[in-house]
């Protein structure tokens, strides 16, 4: 049923009333004025090392590190949407929404463990352009996976100059709603998106995919169990 979908939205601002933190706060409102489950994972508020690049996820199927890395992934994982919340800083996400992606890596990559869900962008920043970058960019993540992709529902990208603020601008609280909507009824009407990053997905369909395939197949009771696993379950891999 459809109360059953669960949205997360992701905030990774520092300062908690950040305008990038309020105006995911308000599509989150919006999905869940459409019937959704709706949480908020602020990540300033979570343990987060850098990731060491030694690939034991790959492996071992979750992180070694003990911080709480392993937790904010479930969480992602058992979202049916996810709201993407970030600064803009020099034309980038912040360091630390780029760390979770980075912590998520080639696992999430490999197993397409966000494939399947929708995604939402949202960015501030003082210039509209570079904010509309950076959230059209969140939307994508997922985008890529191997064996499953997320769909991008859409993004919200605003530049706020001399001190305005999202919490105080109702055309921007409004925007943002409409987004969490959009999402919602992106879940309920189970949109595909057929064109979205349609030259990606020749590419990875024609020699990407085959050749994890022919890797992880080859491997599965050896460095690619916990890949195949995976795989096998989601029935993406036989």
């Amino acid at each position: 049923m459809s109360e059953a979908y669960k949205v997360i939205g992701v905030i990774s601002g520092a300062r908690g009333e950040s305008n990038s933190a309020a105006m995911v706060r308000e599509a989150l409102k919006g999905a869940e004025e459409k019937g959704a489950s709706v949480k908020e994972l602020f990540l300033p508020g979570y343990r987060m090392n850098f990731c060491q690049g030694c690939l034991s996820c790959m492996k071992e199927g979750k992180c070694y590190q003990d911080d709480d890395f392993n937790k904010i992934r479930e969480m992602l994982y058992e979202a049916d949407a996810i709201i993407w919340g970030s600064p803009t800083y020099a034309g980038a996400p912040n360091a630390m929404m780029k760390n979770l992606i980075d912590r998520l890596g080639m696992y999430e990559v490999s197993t397409s463990s966000l494939g399947g869900k929708y995604m939402a962008g949202i960015s501030a920043a003082s210039s509209a352009i570079a904010a509309k970058k950076v959230a059209r960019g969140l939307s994508r993540i997922g985008a890529n996976g191997t064996f499953m992709r997320s769909y991008a529902s859409g993004y919200l990208g605003m530049g706020f100059s001399g001190g305005r603020k999202a919490s105080d601008d109702k055309k921007v609280l409004e925007k943002a709603r409409r987004l969490g909507n959009r999402v919602y009824d992106d879940l309920i009407k189970g949109r595909t998106y057929p064109f979205q990053n349609i030259f990606g997905r020749i590419i990875n369909n024609l020699i990407l995919k085959p050749a994890f395939t022919k890797y992880i197949q080859k491997n599965k009771d050896g460095e690619a169990k916990i890949l195949y696993t995976n795989l096998r379950q989601r029935e993406l891999i036989f």
